[in-house]
Parts: C-alpha cells; structure tokens; sequence
C-alpha cells in the first residue's frame, strides 16, 4: 500500500496542510493568508484527520517546508511537524519550500523567492514531458550576479520580484502546489533521506540576532 503522509508548509503568506496517500492528494487545506498560522494550523489538522477517521500515529511519515522563508512563518510549520514527528515516533522530511512554486509551461525554469539584502533565492529545475527535476538546493544570489535570461520561465509567489529583475524571460505568479513539494518529500523518504532525530535544517531568509551572536 502506498505511503500516507502530511506535508505543512508555512514559509510564504500562503500556507497550506495536505494528507497524501502516495501520489494522490487526499486533501488540501490553504491556510488563513498572512502569518498567522500558529492559530489556525493545529485546529486544520485536527479537522482533517477527524474527517478520515485517522490518527496522526496512522502516518508513514510527516514532511514540512524548511524555507527560505522569514524565522516566525517557518518556525510554525516547522514546530507542529517536528511534535508530530516526536510524539509519534514517524521519520520527519524537511523539504525546501521553493519546490512548492514550479511552472505551468516545461522548459528550464528557476524558482524565486525575494532575499531581501541578499539578493533573490534561486532554486533551479527542469519541467519536460510533465516531469520536474530540481536541482539540489537553493542558492541566495546577489541580484546585479543573478541571470534571469538562462531561463525559460521564471516563478515565484511575489509580484514585486518582477519589478526588481527586469527581463525578457516570462514570469508566473504562482500560488502554492501541494502536491510539487509533496512528490519531493516522497522521493526523499523513499531514498531514505529521513531526519529520525528531529534534526533539519531551516532556511531562514536572514539569521536571527541569537544566531549571529552565537
């Protein structure tokens, strides 16, 4: 039987909670719009799994976007994922936020998410024949180094990006995709790229003060 499993992203403004039972999308809530989910997340999933009659025990594993995204959105998701993860005893997967933002068109493609002072996160992947290919993680660019022309689409979640990088290449404004960042999640727990510890890394967009006095 194929692997059931809860993906929660809470990086952007756009949060979102989904059931999946392998490749299929059992379902999807979208969260309240803004960064407030650390009110409305845990009752979304308490309502979820009553409506199926499941426990959070009944999981294979639980996914959660690691960003790059502001320290109090992430933290959310990231908090409520790792309690899951712990109480249940179930391998937790951190997986990169950007993969939630993939193109409709095929073609090379880069997702974008504004870095502020650093620049623009760039997470680069392929769209061919349906298929998405990522590559391995995002990077923080400068934007006089970044290229958007090498592209053939360029998406991200933030209109404003597009009056920060002029070009010619076509840009999507794109909202979410439950089910991109969950077929990334399920290519790494079956290759075993699991956290059973509670260890993952997050991408903050900028490090906190503690962290820099660290």
């Amino acid at each position: 039987m194929s692997e059931l499993f809860l993906v929660i992203d809470t990086s952007t403004q756009q949060g979102f909670a989904a059931l999946f039972r392998g490749s299929s999308c059992i379902k999807e809530v979208m969260l309240p719009h803004g960064f407030r989910n650390s009110r409305t997340l845990m009752p979304v999933l308490e309502e979820m799994f009553s409506s199926f009659e499941m426990k959070p025990q009944d999981l294979d594993f639980v996914a959660v976007g690691i960003g790059p995204g502001s320290y109090t959105g992430i933290r959310v998701g990231v908090v409520v994922a790792k309690m899951i993860h712990y109480s249940c005893k179930i391998p937790l997967v951190g997986v990169c936020s950007l993969t939630a933002f993939a193109p409709s068109r095929e073609g090379k493609f880069a997702s974008l998410l504004d870095a502020r002072v650093s620049g623009v996160y760039v997470l680069e992947g392929e769209r061919k024949e349906g298929e998405i290919a990522w590559s391995a993680e995002p990077e923080a660019v400068p934007l006089e180094k970044f290229s958007p022309n090498t592209y053939d689409v360029l998406v991200t979640p933030h209109e404003k990006l597009m009056d920060k990088i002029p070009t010619d290449t076509p840009w999507e404004i794109a909202a979410p995709d439950a089910d991109s960042l969950a077929m990334q999640a399920l290519s790494r727990f079956r290759s075993g790229d699991i956290s059973g510890d509670g260890r993952i890394d997050i991408l903050y967009l900028r490090k906190t003060q503690a962290e820099l006095e660290r």
